[in-house]
């Protein structure tokens, strides 16, 4: 049933953005800019605060790598005090001997995340991975990682840190690509300029209103075609209203 819109305006809602670490592999031997590798990503994320892109009111971020028992764990939970979920990170020092660890088991922990009710539901969700994208674990557990965040509508932003292979290349591209997230190689710290951009603009969403023709709907399901042939389809349950019973006050005889 095609409806009439009747209003249509640009409203700041604000994001969430979960930056992870992927702690393992070649964190500690040198990038682009000389500095260890982890110390390049502590330095990325700075400048997305020295940037000024985000609001502390609205926009919320949190930090994820691995903990002292090698197991990964929230570095700074959800928080608009940007300075010290980056500031987390630009601390953090790897801990030995982690090894490798499926880019699955990073995603899927961070998209758990989202899973919070102090987290506005309207707000654009993004997981920024920093890794260097080696996967040793199967194409089947990647694909469902990557569901899993495609069902929390999840955009996962891949950062490959250090040198790139085919494979690696890959991995961290359809991490991208099947998100509708960007895929970035760390090639400097102003490199990531423009994703930082990119996640900052979800900010601003599209509010389009329009009168439903059910008077007293349990569940309302909202299809939209895009400009680019994109149809986006949402459905959000309303629970029944209690009403209370009328109370007549008689002031006057």
């Amino acid at each position: 049933l095609e409806q009439t819109i009747t209003d249509r305006r640009q409203v700041k809602v604000g994001t969430q953005t979960a930056l992870v670490l992927d702690a393992a592999g070649n964190v500690t031997q040198r990038g682009s800019t000389g500095e260890p590798l982890y110390v390049e990503v502590g330095l990325a994320a700075r400048r997305l605060v020295e940037l000024k892109l985000l609001s502390p009111a609205i926009d919320r971020l949190t930090a994820i790598s691995f903990g002292a028992d090698k197991k990964l764990t929230v570095l700074r939970p959800w928080s608009g005090d940007h300075q010290a979920v980056v500031d987390s990170l630009y601390i953090y020092e790897p801990v030995p001997d982690i090894g490798y660890t499926p880019l699955s088991d990073l995603i899927l922990f961070a998209a758990s995340q989202f899973d919070n009710d102090d987290l506005a539901p309207d707000q654009e969700r993004s997981i920024v991975v920093f890794s260097d994208g080696v996967d040793k674990i199967g194409n089947t557990e990647l694909i469902d990682a990557i569901t899993y965040a495609q069902n929390r509508n999840i955009r996962i932003h891949a950062v490959m840190t250090g040198p790139a292979t085919p494979d690696s290349q890959r991995n961290m591209s359809r991490l991208a690509t099947m998100t509708n997230g960007k895929y970035v190689e760390f090639t400097s710290i102003e490199a990531l300029d423009d994703l930082w951009n990119t996640i900052a603009a979800g900010s601003t969403q599209e509010l389009l209103t329009y009168r439903s023709s059910k008077p007293d709907p349990r569940e309302i399901q909202v299809t939209a075609e895009m400009a680019d042939g994109e149809t986006l389809a949402a459905n959000r349950f309303f629970p029944a209203p209690s009403l209370l019973p009328v109370q007549v006050n008689i002031v006057t005889p």
